[in-house]
């Protein structure tokens, strides 16, 4: 029973991933035949990183600041010129399309970029892994066989 709830979630993982795949190739493709725009660009992907960015020291400065006005304020600006990137990439997209269109292309791409960078982290990790693992295998001789 355990083994067919599990084949069965992974089923549904697969078929979930199946279908978010091709919601965004339709989006993406939709976007270019309609306005020749492309969402999921180089830039489009480091706006969201610094966005990121920005957000997460803002909320660090102000959780460290230790009840400091000054440093609170530190924060609350790198939390603002985060929101301002995320926002400039938003009406870039609905400029350059309608607003729908630009608005859930916006929401898809912030959404998809943490996993996006995510498997590719982790893909760099197993490829440095693998190579280190076998640049630092040895043979195995037998030495003394006790039958």
């Amino acid at each position: 029973m355990t083994v067919l709830l599990i084949v069965a979630i992974i089923a549904a993982a697969l078929a979930v991933g199946f279908l978010v795949i091709k919601g965004l190739s339709d989006l993406q493709g939709y976007a270019i035949a309609k306005y020749g725009h492309k969402f999921f660009r180089i830039s489009h992907f480091a706006t969201i990183i610094a966005s990121g960015g920005f957000c997460a020291a803002g909320y660090i400065v102000q959780t460290l600041s230790d009840g400091h006005e000054a440093y609170i304020s530190n924060g609350l600006v790198l939390m603002l010129i985060g929101a301002g990137l995320a926002g400039a990439l938003f009406c870039q997209n609905c400029r350059k399309t309608s607003f729908l269109c630009g608005a859930s292309g916006t929401v898809v791409e912030v959404m998809v970029t943490p996993w996006i960078l995510n498997i590719g982290i982790i893909l760099i990790g197993a490829i440095i892994l693998g190579v280190s693992q076998y640049l630092t295998a040895k043979p195995v001789r037998v030495v003394r066989e006790i039958w």
